[in-house]
């Protein structure tokens, strides 16, 4: 199986957001985790909801991603997965 990360399917901006923007990349995730709800997202978070509306937002600008499209949340969760999996390794060879 092909790895994800060489995909065709994979959206470039996004990767790049992700790899390069780590306050955007766990807002994301967290955003991810609490199933697309801002407020369980900034309680889970410690944020106030403005904050997370406008890093979602800001996302969203930068990907030209519509989290309310379900097509676009289901890319987006992808490689949301992906780049915590990354995540986590880098942290195990620590």
């Amino acid at each position: 199986m092909e790895n994800f990360t060489t995909a065709a399917f994979r959206h470039r901006s996004l990767w790049a957001l992700l790899r390069d923007d780590a306050e955007l990349a766990v807002t994301l995730r967290a955003f991810f985790d609490a199933s697309l709800d801002v407020a369980e997202c900034a309680k889970r978070m410690q944020l106030h909801k403005n904050t997370v509306y406008y890093r979602i937002g800001k996302v969203s600008r930068i990907t030209d991603l519509d989290f309310g499209n379900p097509r676009h949340s289901l890319v987006a969760l992808l490689h949301v997965q992906e780049w915590a999996g990354t995540q986590k390794e880098h942290v195990g060879q620590k």
